[in-house]
């Protein structure tokens, strides 16, 4: 008896790689002509989206707009710094972090009042 079922067993096994292997074959062909529409399709979906003026947010949701305003709060772009001191060529200092201008370290050097340089706030 206990043969019996290994044999059915095998036949079962056997069966069911088949269809597998038919599945995968669908797959495949499925993808083909997936990749063969593709193209045109795009097209089509690129017209009517202009024809009717949607946005992304109104065609791929919420998550769409989300995932845009986080890469853009990544770029790391130069806020409007404070000038505190400017001198008669135009060189401005805020006085905060970073490097000291070479003009301000020429006045320190040449022992001259810095305060005279402040900007009026």
């Amino acid at each position: 008896m206990a043969e019996n079922r290994e044999a059915q067993l095998e036949k079962f096994d056997a069966e069911k790689q088949k269809h597998i292997d038919a599945i995968e074959k669908l797959d495949t062909q499925i993808q083909t002509i997936r990749a063969e529409l593709r193209g045109s399709k795009l097209s089509d979906v690129q017209k009517q989206a202009a024809e009717y003026s949607f946005s992304p947010e109104e065609i791929f949701g919420k998550s769409a707009s989300g995932k845009q305003k986080r890469a853009t709060a990544k770029t790391n772009k130069r806020t409007t710094s404070i000038v505190k001191y400017k001198d008669d060529n135009g060189n401005t200092w805020g006085g905060g972090k970073g490097p000291v201008p070479q003009w301000i370290k020429d006045i320190r050097a040449a022992k001259d009042d810095i305060e005279k340089f402040r900007v009026a706030p």
